[in-house]
């Protein structure tokens, strides 16, 4: 095995940002690695800008495909990585010039399927980074240094803290060879295969630093929820992504009772993001005494990325 890293990036009207993911990857310390960059129909230059890069460095690869949606394009990536690892990062973000070394130096160390690391999310608008370990709303510090799976580690429920995201991860291919992600749906193709990992792997280990950097901006790759009947049809593609993701899973049954309380749990987030919309489109008293207490600018930011984060996420 010589480590070689595919690099898996899901293209579509990122005209805007390309450049900058392009360049952070380009600059990576470690240099062993592919890119492969599905443009997912673009209407915009993101095309033209990938074709430029192409044209100068041969690890970089363009498939141009009708608009299919994410889980499409990240598949067709998968069928066409020759790498021993996969990697997945979001057109609009950009990583760490230590992203892959440093990931890929802790997989090869710990000799793990699965090796996360910590991210920022940063939001244009406001100006405010939020740090995230380990990709999880909270890193729980007794897992560090370590290697588990969710069959031998003793508290189960830290299946509850990870969000089920592609970025800010690194997957050995030989275990996951066979898994795809689950196409049609607009939102949460990102949880079947982010759980479906999770059980299968059997070794996963993290880094706590933050290495990835998440952009929260209106033009994301997924539509906005933004209205009442969108709140109910992401609902509905939630629990579509639970069957799949229950059905790749029928092999740990032990585990049934945790992925039906995480799906349950996703779902309420479902719920508070509409909340989360609601309050901040009420104007009601709420929303003005905490604008008395605090200042302007920092509750709009908060609300705002609160919101724009939740949304962002569960759109995948």
């Amino acid at each position: 095995m010589n480590n070689r890293v595919s690099i898996i990036i899901p293209v579509f009207n990122i005209e805007l940002y390309i450049t900058e993911c392009m360049e952070s990857l380009l600059r990576q310390s470690y240099q062993n690695f592919e890119i492969i960059a599905i443009d997912d129909g673009s209407t915009d230059n993101s095309l033209n800008i990938l074709e430029t890069y192409m044209l100068s460095d041969s690890r970089i690869k363009i498939i141009t495909q009708p608009n299919r949606g994410v889980a499409a394009a990240r598949n067709r990536g998968i069928e066409l990585a020759t790498g021993d690892w996969l990697c997945f990062v979001d057109g609009d973000d950009y990583v760490h010039e230590d992203y892959l070394s440093r990931l890929l130096s802790v997989g090869v160390k710990k000799a793990a399927d699965l090796v996360l690391c910590g991210a920022v999310y940063f939001d244009e608008e406001s100006g405010v980074n939020l740090p995230s370990q380990a990709g999880a709303i909270k890193s729980p510090k007794f897992l560090d240094n370590t290697v588990f799976n969710m069959h031998n580690i003793k508290d189960k429920s830290i299946l509850f803290q990870f969000q089920g995201v592609l970025w800010a991860k690194l997957f050995w291919r030989e275990r996951f060879l066979k898994l795809r992600f689950l196409e049609g749906l607009e939102r949460y193709s990102d949880a079947p295969y982010f759980y479906t990992s999770v059980f299968s792997a059997k070794a996963i280990t993290y880094i706590r630093d933050c290495l990835y950097f998440y952009r929260i901006h209106k033009g994301s790759i997924q539509t906005s929820i933004s209205e009442k009947k969108e709140y109910n049809k992401a609902i509905a593609q939630m629990r579509e992504a639970y069957k799949f993701t229950k059905n790749q899973l029928v092999d740990f049954p032990e585990m049934s009772g945790y992925l039906d309380a995480f799906f349950n749990m996703e779902i309420r987030k479902i719920k508070s993001i509409e909340t989360i919309h609601s309050i901040g489109n009420s104007g009601n008293g709420l929303v003005r005494k905490f604008s008395r207490m605090l200042p302007r600018k920092f509750v709009s930011a908060i609300l705002s990325i609160l919101f724009r984060v939740l949304n962002k996420i569960h759109a995948k």
